[in-house]
């Protein structure tokens, strides 16, 4: 798969470094991904950042060097992660349940709802 997972896009020494911005950008896109295959019937019981990869950001490589896609100067991802372009895939469903689909699980007002509750621990858990 190429891309890379998020334990090497923010590893656990700069992980309080990455802005707001990125941190939410990141938690949203992953929790979404997870309603999404939860909407198939699909539990990914293994949450963890290193089954979350983020494809590669062809914009991203191709752009003039110094290209910033936040304004705090520390944040490790500042010049490598567009927020408005992430594309992310999971992978290792080793560990996971089935039940039936839940279509409304696919409805960004639905995700919105569910992402707000569970926000909070991914950014602790994963983030900070």
């Amino acid at each position: 798969m190429p891309g890379r997972d998020l334990r090497a896009i923010v590893p656990r020494d700069v992980a309080e470094n990455v802005c707001a911005e990125h941190k939410d950008a990141i938690i949203d896109t992953v929790l979404r991904l997870f309603f999404d295959i939860l909407a198939c019937g699909v539990i990914q019981r293994d949450m963890q950042p290193r089954n979350v990869i983020l494809r590669p950001q062809k914009h991203v490589s191709q752009s003039e060097s110094g290209t910033r896609f936040c304004d705090m100067t520390e944040c490790p991802l500042a010049l490598e992660v567009d927020c408005e372009e992430l594309h992310m895939v999971m992978v290792d469903f080793e560990v996971l349940e089935f039940q039936e689909p839940k279509p409304s699980f696919s409805k960004r007002a639905v995700q919105r709802e569910h992402i707000e509750k569970e926000k909070s621990s991914y950014l602790e858990a994963w983030l900070l």
